[in-house]
This record gives C-alpha cells, sequence and structure tokens, in this order.
C-alpha cells in the first residue's frame, strides 16, 4: 500500500521511539539530589567563627610560658627559682581543669620555653611549639590571640597585651588584632589566673557552658510523620507487646 492507515502510522512511530537508557535524563534516578556529607538543616550553614559552632565553645588557649611561670613563682614559697622559673606542672593543672569539665584545651608554648624545659611526653598531644620569629620574641602571644580568634574560644594569659592593643608599630599586630582584643570578643573571651594557697588552678572566667544537644530531625522516607512507615512499625510493635 501507497499509504498507510492511523494504525499503521502509529506502529511505526512506536518503532521509531528508542527506549530511554540509563544515561537519558528521563531516567528517574537522575532527578535524586545527590548524597550530602555533613551537617543537615539550620546548622549546616554556620558561618566559621561564629561562635555557634560547637568547638567555638568547647576549646580553650593556654599561653604555657605565662601559666608555667606563675606556677612556678606561686609554690616557690621563697625557695631559690629554676633556670627559667617555670615548671610544667601548672599548665598540666590547668589541662586537667578545662578537661573535667568537657573543654579542649590547645597549649601554646614559647620556643625558648620548650628548649629550656622540654615539653613532657604525656603534654605533647595538647601543645604547640612556636617556631622562633626573628625580631619577635613574644610570638607565642601572637599566636595565642590567633588562635582564639580562629576557635573564637576563651584564652588563658595574665598578660594585659597592652602592647599588641594600643602600640601602633608592634610586630603582627594589625587592625583585626586590636579590634578583636579592644572592642570584640577577646573583651569578654580573655581570661586571668590564680593559683591559691593548694596548687589550684582558678581562672576568673569559668568555662562556658555546653550548648543542649538535641536529637536529629528524621529525613525524608524515615517515619514519623503522620501515616509514616515509622509510626506505623512503631503501632505494631507496641501491639505486639500487649498480645498474650
Amino acid at each position: 500500500r501507497a499509504h498507510g492507515g492511523p494504525a499503521d502510522s502509529a506502529v511505526v512511530a512506536m518503532g521509531r521511539r528508542r527506549a530511554p537508557s540509563a544515561d537519558s535524563p528521563s531516567d528517574l534516578s537522575r532527578l535524586q539530589p545527590p548524597p550530602q556529607n555533613g551537617p543537615r538543616g539550620r546548622y549546616a550553614s554556620i558561618p566559621h567563627g561564629s561562635g555557634a559552632e560547637d568547638r567555638s565553645t568547647r576549646t580553650v588557649i593556654l599561653n604555657c610560658a605565662n601559666i608555667g611561670c606563675v606556677y612556678a613563682e606561686s609554690v616557690r614559697q621563697g625557695r631559690p627559682a629554676s633556670a627559667n622559673n617555670f615548671d610544667w606542672e601548672g599548665v598540666r593543672k590547668a589541662i586537667n581543669y578545662y578537661e573535667d569539665r568537657g573543654v579542649s584545651p590547645q597549649g601554646v608554648c614559647k620556643s625558648r620555653t620548650a628548649l629550656l624545659s622540654p615539653v613532657p611526653s604525656e603534654l605533647r598531644r595538647y601543645i604547640t611549639v612556636c617556631p622562633v620569629v626573628d625580631g619577635q620574641p613574644d610570638a607565642d602571644d601572637l599566636f595565642t590571640i590567633r588562635l582564639a580568634m580562629n576557635y573564637n574560644c576563651q584564652l588563658v594569659d595574665n598578660d594585659n597585651y597592652r602592647d599588641w592593643k594600643y602600640e601602633v608599630n608592634k610586630l603582627g599586630a594589625d587592625d583585626e588584632v586590636r579590634r578583636w582584643l579592644l572592642a570584640g570578643p577577646g573583651t569578654r573571651l580573655k581570661v586571668s589566673f590564680i593559683f591559691d594557697c593548694k596548687g589550684r588552678y582558678i581562672p576568673s572566667v569559668p568555662p562556658p557552658v555546653a550548648a543542649p544537644s538535641f536529637p536529629a530531625a528524621p529525613q525524608a522516607g524515615a517515619g514519623g510523620g503522620r501515616g509514616g512507615g515509622g509510626c506505623g512499625r512503631a503501632f505494631a510493635a507496641g501491639r505486639r507487646s500487649r498480645s498474650p
């Protein structure tokens, strides 16, 4: 026949259509969103250094040289001072204080301090020794401040940081550091301390209380909604538990 009927045309058209391949856009699997790692919900896009992150509230930065020297002086009580008037026991007490309260301590140690009094093996995982910086003998102060800025957390040092706040030509003290110390979070995060007559570490400001934890929100398809699988399974389990 020269011309086919409507039925023949439909058959020919169907034959010309190809079944969708696995890579075809019509494949429904391509419409599924890719799996996402990391936190979900309203905590997924918390900006760095916002103060809302868990790490920013449960970390503390310790200036080891200052803490060790203050402890050595407080327990010396008239006895001759050591070669560098420093004692790692003071740092250990501060570390124990914060760990007992669920806070993660990070110690910053001056290079010369570590040279004269090597870091004890059991404390090495807590301590970062500063590099030698020419013309900057107090580089450990700068790294203590910078770490606290990065973690948005408390920093422990009896130094008042007046040179970092007010000296215009202070090496490493840029406007960002000065603002943070004078009018930013540093005004409330800077912590001074003492060792009492019994050698106990006492900070001027206690560590922040841990934020309450909440259960993760149920994901789509995991039940929890009206008529969802989770509710159905729980209801069925309840009926079975009540059956004789």
